[in-house]
């Protein structure tokens, strides 16, 4: 897909059957990918989508974010996990320079709100108000 259509920068694969981890090979090209009500339960890969600038996986049952996520942090703006089986996010994640909103509620992090103010307290990162 991404030789066949390397103007598509917006992807949204939600609602389907996908299963395991992000696609591969990456879609080099995508600037918006939207995986969101499958059974993913890995990010394995992530690393590979360099240009990636919002990331949406709602409802799927990822249990842990990939440190590999590491290599988007100046380019990830976004990051939509609500609704999966984090019980934690990496102490790493505070370091993504490019990081403007997060979504990491509705998993299974004890006392969530408390949990992401704690982390995120010295980063300027929004996060969802309802």
């Amino acid at each position: 897909m991404s030789a066949d259509l390397p103007d598509l920068k917006i992807l949204n694969l939600g609602n389907n059957r996908f299963k395991g981890t992000i696609i591969r090979p990456p879609l080099v090209y995508r600037r918006e990918l939207d995986m969101s009500f499958n059974s993913l339960t890995t990010l394995g890969g992530i690393g590979e989508y360099r240009p990636l600038e919002i990331l949406v996986l709602y409802s799927n049952a990822i249990k842990s974010i990939a440190v590999e996520i590491m290599k988007l942090s100046t380019v990830l703006q976004s990051l939509c996990i609500r609704s999966n089986q984090l019980s934690s996010i990496p102490y790493s994640a505070t370091n993504m320079r490019a990081l403007k909103f997060i979504d990491i509620n509705q998993n299974q992090m004890h006392n969530e709100h408390h949990y992401r103010e704690r982390l995120f307290q010295v980063v300027p990162i929004r996060f969802p108000t309802w």
